[in-house]
């Protein structure tokens, strides 16, 4: 059977014998899945602002080196870098 099928079935017994816990294992998921989103909303903003900075860092450096003159930075550090930082938050 399958992993799936036997939750249900453990689920349907587990209803039947007690509906209370039932109803507060349905409050406690509810509770970890509006968690998880809020985890993720906060992960991405998070992604996003590091983009950010990363970007202007980069920027930075090379107005600094073109400032200066010098040229001792690698040459992928010379130009702002696109990065792709495309974690998935399930």
């Amino acid at each position: 059977m399958p992993p799936e099928m036997r939750f249900q079935e453990t689920r349907k017994v587990i209803e039947v014998a007690n509906p209370k816990q039932t109803q507060a294992s349905d409050q406690i998921q509810h509770q970890l899945n509006d968690i998880r989103a809020h985890t993720n909303v906060c992960f991405r903003e998070l992604k996003e602002a590091i983009d950010d900075l990363v970007f202007y860092i980069d920027l930075t450096l090379q107005k600094t080196q073109l400032f200066t003159g010098e040229s001792s930075l690698p040459k992928t550090l010379q130009y702002p870098a696109i990065r792709d930082f495309s974690a998935k938050f399930n």
